[in-house]
């Protein structure tokens, strides 16, 4: 019974089939992950779609929360959710740091900017009154 080759390299009998493409693979053009052995090709495009659709979650929800600081900015509400935004940017930051593969950097800009206008506004409200 002859083996089945490398789809790339025609010397060398395959490993096994790639999962995302179904090609033969010698030891040398597979990558194992989780359990499933992929080709260099299927490899980087299942890489760019994980790249591609994950935000952070706590990136997302700072934003969120300093935008609805900035709108309800006055007096104490802004000066309690403005800061609390601001924490949870600093920890979304501090994720995103270890985690370079994740998406939501420009959320985490957003909402320290915004957390600090609310917090500001909401000082302003406060002596004002």
């Amino acid at each position: 019974m002859a083996t089945r080759q490398c789809y790339q390299h025609d010397d060398r009998a395959m490993m096994a089939y790639c999962a995302g493409c179904a090609r033969p693979c010698c030891p040398n053009c597979v990558l194992e992950i989780r359990g499933d052995y992929y080709c260099e090709r299927c490899r980087d495009q299942l890489a760019a779609d994980v790249h591609q659709s994950r935000v952070l979650p706590e990136a997302t929800r700072a934003v969120i929360m300093a935008a609805i600081a900035v709108l309800f900015g006055l007096k104490w509400i802004g000066l309690l959710l403005g800061p609390y935004a601001i924490s949870r940017a600093w920890k979304a930051q501090q994720i995103l740091t270890d985690a370079h593969w994740l998406r939501g950097r420009w959320h985490v800009r957003a909402a320290y900017v915004l957390g600090g206008f609310a917090t500001a506004i909401g000082a302003v409200t406060l002596m004002q009154s």
